[in-house]
């Protein structure tokens, strides 16, 4: 702008000096137009001037341009090339391909190849022929000189390396070592996307003034073409994360192994973030100070022997413990980095999610400074968010399965246990029996048993374990199976207890324990022989009136060995009724946490006394059912009665 207005201020000014001169020399020579007014004589000459001026200044161009033709006769065609050159890169939108064709043909019409194109968003260097001198470390140190100027510069500018920058820059010395003459900026109002840098220009008969013209002209065109690239490659790169999003999405509601899932984040990833090696990283549920990788690629089979994970440690175990992302432009400068491999130069790591909870870190890494941008980190973070809802789904599915295995588990152990119970009630002449047994979890801790003894006699216990649920049933199983090796018939009931203990007492831990109760009715008699250890004491209803606690025995099983029982003895009469329980009657309770308790239960069966065992058992659970105002009580609940009806 400032060129033309100071143009066309000189071409007014030529015109009146002219105009001015013209008037002067016809006044000397006595001609002027007397009936022509000042004014008119004034426009005339002037008019006569800008005419005068015009046709000079077309004899000047047509003299500048065959006298170009003669001393710089390669001119129009290296201004051909470089048009040319201009229409090729507009028409790539990929930046290896702007780059290579760029560098390619200027050479070609310079005649050197030392050219350099250096561009910031992939902080590395386009080069014909591979120069190892300039490394990254001296294109990217942000202390020197030369690279602050060049970035301070948000347009297309030339330089002369040698006259123009005097400040001492260890890139501006390398640049010259190499014979580097002249840096183009590359940039737009609103940044600078990045330089070239060229060598002495070898091909001869070009203005040199033109040729400066033409190469900041064709870095216009390579800016255009960089911006143009950049959109389509912004706009195919949403398009791309988009379509890989939907497919690692639909992948991860499909699939349910979690290695199969991070393997495939990993993968997709590289489509749309370019890095030299990546993994993720998990907190381990059990331990959750220690991390151990999932997923790896780019590193070695021994990267990481001899590193312990640790949440805390290193720039993964700090995100991990703060649960922040950060980008690391140069990690020889990051004292969080622990090397694992040595080429890396630049990371980013991104804590995985699932809430509030940190579950495993994303970890990149590149063998460029600088490399990592914001929409780098923009993009993994999404991918982080997936692996987070593969990881949650894997470990969920996993625990469903846990527990669906853990429920047949618990189906067939509670087969067992149902099986070790008898299968049916003992036939006894003039005695009527009746038996309930209901677990309160699929496993339970009560246990029961009837045996018949020789024909003359019925073995009767009942017995509750400490513990519900599995805990419970596997004492049970312990004490209903060392019940039935260790009941001989020499033994009396008493020192079958004591065996019983001393072999519970062994075989189990010292806060587990269990209640017992056992006796053996002679079937001609009536008489029942007894010792309890530990347990509700069971019901004699008489049929006269009246009842008595069988509560003869001794302390409960397991704690200590060596204890001595006692046994005890009583005779059912024909009408009367043998009652055995376990607390779960007792202590069940209803919404406002009331105990059913033994006086109710007493009363029931003294209200019931005359019916048969099955009604009054029914009698009893009913009433159960109406008081807790539920079908599956909160314990176990075991119960075993015997009448006797005749002789």
């Amino acid at each position: 702008m400032k060129v033309h207005i100071t143009k066309t201020l000189f071409y007014i000014l030529f015109i009146f000096l002219l105009g001015g001169l013209f008037y002067i020399v016809f006044l000397s020579m006595g001609i002027f137009f007397d009936e022509w007014g000042i004014i008119s004589q004034v426009i005339f000459f002037l008019t006569c001037s800008a005419f005068l001026t015009l046709f000079l200044k077309q004899i000047l161009t047509s003299f500048e341009v065959y006298t170009n033709k003669i001393i710089f006769p390669e001119q129009k065609k290296f201004e051909n090339e470089i048009g040319e050159l201009c229409n090729k890169v507009i028409n790539f939108v990929k930046y290896n391909e702007i780059f290579n064709i760029f560098l390619k043909s200027l050479s070609e019409s310079i005649n050197n190849k030392n050219i350099i194109i250096f561009y910031y968003q992939h902080n590395d260097i386009y080069t014909l022929e591979k120069n190892e001198e300039l490394n990254s470390e001296i294109l990217n140190d942000k202390n020197d000189s030369l690279l602050e100027i060049l970035k301070s510069e948000n347009s297309i500018k030339i330089f002369d390396i040698y006259n123009d920058i005097k400040e001492k820059s260890a890139l501006r010395e390398k640049l010259l070592s190499l014979k580097f003459k002249n840096i183009i900026t590359l940039g737009n109002s609103n940044e600078m996307l990045g330089w070239i840098a060229l060598g002495e220009l070898k091909r001869e008969k070009i203005n040199p003034q033109n040729f400066n013209k033409m190469l900041l002209k064709l870095a216009d065109k390579l800016t255009q073409a960089i911006e143009h690239a950049r959109l389509y490659q912004e706009a195919k790169r949403e398009s791309v994360e988009k379509g890989i999003l939907i497919e690692v999405g639909r992948r991860i509601s499909k699939s349910r192994d979690l290695q199969e899932i991070l393997n495939l984040i990993v993968d997709s990833l590289a489509e749309i973030v370019p890095y030299d090696a990546a993994g993720i990283f998990l907190i381990d549920p059990e331990q959750p100070r220690n991390m151990t990788y999932s997923v790896l690629r780019g590193y070695s089979k021994k990267s990481f022997e001899g590193v312990s994970m640790k949440v805390g440690k290193g720039l993964v175990g700090w995100s991990a413990q703060y649960g922040k992302g950060e980008i690391v432009s140069d990690v020889s400068k990051d004292k969080r980095y622990i090397t694992v491999k040595k080429e890396t130069k630049s990371q980013m790591v991104i804590p995985i999610k699932c809430g509030e909870d940190i579950i495993g870190v994303f970890c990149l890494e590149s063998n460029k400074l600088n490399f990592f941008t914001g929409s780098h980190y923009e993009v993994v973070k999404t991918f982080a968010s997936q692996a987070a809802i593969g990881i949650e789904n894997a470990r969920l599915y996993f625990e469903i399965q846990k527990k669906e295995e853990l429920s047949q588990e618990i189906k067939k152990a509670s087969d067992i246990q149902r099986a070790l119970f008898p299968k049916k009630i003992p036939r006894i002449p003039g005695y009527e029996i009746s038996t309930f047994n209901q677990y309160s979890m699929e496993l339970g801790g009560d246990l029961y048993d009837l045996k018949k003894i020789d024909g003359k006699e019925l073995g009767v216990a009942i017995g509750d374990a400490s513990g519900k649920g599995v805990p419970g049933a596997i004492l049970m199983s312990t004490l209903y199976a060392t019940f039935r090796m260790g009941r001989k018939g020499y033994l009396e009931i008493n020192e079958v207890i004591e065996k019983l203990n001393d072999s519970i007492t062994s075989l189990t831990q010292p806060d587990t324990y269990a209640t017992f109760f056992y006796g053996i009715l002679d079937i001609q008699t009536g008489i029942f022989r007894y010792t309890n250890a530990g347990h509700n004491p069971p019901y004699l209803i008489k049929s006269s009136d009246g009842f008595k606690k069988l509560e003869i025995g001794g302390t409960v099983l397991g704690f200590f060995k060596e204890i001595k029982y006692k046994k005890g003895e009583v005779k059912l009469e024909i009408n009367d009724v043998l009652v055995l329980y376990t607390d779960g009657i007792t202590e069940c309770k209803n919404k406002w946490d009331e105990e059913f308790g033994e006086k109710r239960f007493l009363n029931i069966i003294l209200k019931n006394r005359s019916l048969a065992p099955k009604k009054l058992q029914e009698k009893i659970v009913n009433a159960l059912h109406v008081f807790a105002e539920k079908s599956v009580f909160s314990d176990d609940i075991s119960l075993v009665i015997i009448k006797k009806v005749s002789e």
